[in-house]
């Protein structure tokens, strides 16, 4: 698939990092790994919650402007 495919994600960067962490903490005995897959998904989840609550807030008003300067 092409690049730009993975970097649509909006919590790229906080999965990269919290897959590091997270097989870290796998290869280090840590942690088991269903716990890690488990755990790391669900802080994502809820990164990418937080992200579309923010995004809901702005919406109208950025959409708006957006739509101002493709029709003035």
């Amino acid at each position: 698939f092409p690049s730009h495919d993975i970097l649509s994600l909006p919590t790229f960067k906080e999965y990269a990092n919290d897959m590091i962490t997270y097989m870290n903490l796998v290869l280090l005995g840590r942690m088991g790994a269903d716990e890690a897959r488990t755990t790391m998904l669900a802080r994502q989840q809820k990164a990418l919650d937080a992200k579309v609550d923010r995004w809901n807030k702005v919406a109208p008003v950025r959409v708006a402007l957006w739509e101002k300067e493709i029709h003035p």
